[in-house]
């Protein structure tokens, strides 16, 4: 087991052929850094997940991404959506590092411990065995797995006591990017 590294521009999955991407900075209220469309036009074949609710696909030809790349936080948000732009669910991987060193395309380090959120659903949080192991092997120390711990029921929180207004705001970038 390692710590996975995932960049913005998803340069990292040969699973896609042929992509379109759009990023912008941010800075607002809810975080500074980077938000990234990510529009899938080919891709070697569909990727079907296990989710709180059953098998997803998450990509295919046609599927879209909205990722929140947030600068000095330990989370980074994956928005996906299918070819016909229905939500299929929020995914917030929980990280050691947001790593901006390369402005054009950042990354992140995962600490394993996941919140997926399906839509129309309630959070859930994935992946803990995950986080143990990672802390178990060194990967990570107390603190960081405390930190995971931490960021993750505040997302939930959050997420709770913000669903219309987190719902709004998802809706207002990927109406902005998808033309």
């Amino acid at each position: 087991m390692e710590l996975g590294r995932r960049d913005l521009k998803r340069d990292d999955w040969n699973r896609i052929i042929e992509k379109e991407i759009i990023i912008e900075d941010i800075k607002n209220d809810y975080m500074e850094g980077k938000v990234c469309f990510l529009s899938m036009i080919k891709v070697s074949s569909p990727l079907a997940v296990d989710s709180p609710i059953g098998k997803v696909t998450i990509a295919d030809n046609g599927y879209k991404n909205l990722i929140f790349a947030p600068k000095n936080k330990h989370w980074w948000l994956t928005i996906m959506f299918d070819d016909k732009d229905n939500l299929i669910e929020s995914y917030f991987d929980i990280t050691k590092e947001n790593n901006f060193s390369d402005e054009s395309n950042p990354y992140f380090i995962d600490m394993k411990l996941d919140i997926c959120i399906p839509s129309g659903d309630n959070p859930y949080i994935m992946d803990e065995d995950e986080l143990k192991e990672a802390l178990r092997k060194g990967l990570i120390n107390q603190d960081e797995y405390n930190i995971a711990y931490e960021t993750a029921h505040k997302i939930i929180d959050t997420f709770n006591n913000n669903k219309d207004t987190y719902y709004k705001y998802i809706w207002s970038y990927y109406n902005k990017f998808n033309r």
